[in-house]
């Protein structure tokens, strides 16, 4: 029960009063005290008790504290109103934790069995301290290791806004897509059942779905007229490059159906593979959805952007046909619940 209870401890006045409060119990004693030290060997925390119960302020036996610690051994003197005192120190291999002094009759500490179980006590005390801090440690870099690690998903999640920057400045007629098209992404993500760590991944996707335009020729990502049939089938390949690109980046990895499969279809009429229906990762379904609309409401040198409604129009009477008709909807909810803005 003391181990337990001094491991549940969060301070180290906690922890004191516990064992001292035990001891003199188990004691019967007149008084008793402890101090705890840190790693340092500074004062944590010091606890008294009596008949009058806790007291955190009362005087302790300093000359008697430091002569233990310093031999490492149980020590005793006389005690006031013909008590003994005895000093223990808490203490394990590792390093020592504190002491702590009862006032006792005489003949209790003759008894054997008293010392033994005093003993007992103080090493379980010593053994539950360590396991405390060790607890303590360890949930101390824990969240280091947590707050380093979002430090670090924040850097990644910079450098990725930073890449599709360099991005749009390459073809400026798409300038801020992928950011636009990324929040909005995520937005839908969640309302489609995604939870917040699938949702994050379905940003990183949308910022990145057209990494793969890095391996287009600026001749034909760039050209102001229609492609020719053969200069299609190299644009199509982008998915598939920008798939390459990041599917050795554990970090993107989880974002690779976004990237592969944003071209694909519902009726089986999009690319790179031509897959149906549900057959297409939801992500890429969802993706699909943001990113026409992106694409319809926003302004290209070949054609003027269209109203919001004359988008959502279209969403609709493709539904089934080029998109997830569930997407499209829940699409237009969100959008209509959330307007963008200006």
């Amino acid at each position: 029960q003391l181990s337990t209870r001094v491991v549940q401890t969060e301070k180290p006045s906690e922890a004191a009063s516990v064992i001292v409060e035990t001891a003199y119990q188990m004691s019967k004693g007149d008084a008793g005290g402890i101090i705890l030290l840190s790693k340092d060997g500074h004062i944590e925390a010091q606890m008294q008790i009596d008949r009058n119960g806790l007291n955190p302020q009362a005087a302790h036996p300093a000359a008697l504290i430091q002569q233990a610690l310093e031999a490492r051994q149980t020590l005793i003197f006389a005690g006031p109103n013909d008590t003994t005192r005895v000093c223990i120190p808490l203490q394990t291999p590792r390093r020592q934790y504190g002491a702590l002094w009862i006032d006792i009759e005489e003949e209790d500490w003759s008894n054997t069995r008293f010392t033994d179980n005093m003993h007992t006590l103080a090493n379980q005390a010593a053994i539950a301290l360590e396991r405390s801090l060790l607890l303590t440690e360890t949930r101390q870099q824990a969240q280091e290791i947590k707050e380093a690690y979002l430090q670090l998903e924040n850097t990644y999640d910079q450098t990725l806004g930073a890449l599709s920057s360099a991005l749009d400045a390459r073809d400026r007629e798409t300038e801020g897509h992928s950011l636009r098209v990324a929040r909005v992404a995520c937005l839908l993500g969640r309302k489609m059942g995604l939870d917040d760590e699938q949702a994050k991944i379905m940003e990183r996707g949308a910022i990145l779905h057209d990494i793969g335009k890095i391996g287009i020729s600026d001749s034909i990502l760039l050209k102001p007229g229609p492609l020719t049939p053969e200069e299609w089938a190299l644009m199509r390949q982008h998915p598939d490059i920008g798939a390459r690109i990041i599917e050795n980046i554990p970090f993107l990895k989880e974002a690779l159906p976004v990237i592969r499969y944003h071209q694909e279809r519902w009726n089986g009429s999009g690319y790179p593979i031509g897959l149906i229906g549900t057959d297409i990762p939801l992500m890429a379904r969802i993706f699909a959805v943001v990113d026409a609309f992106d694409a319809l409401t926003n302004e290209r040198p070949y054609r003027k952007p269209i109203s919001h409604p004359e988008a959502f129009a279209y969403l609709r009477e493709q539904a089934s046909i080029l998109f997830d008709p569930q997407v499209v909807e829940t699409f237009i909810q969100t959008m209509q619940e959330n307007p963008p803005q200006a």
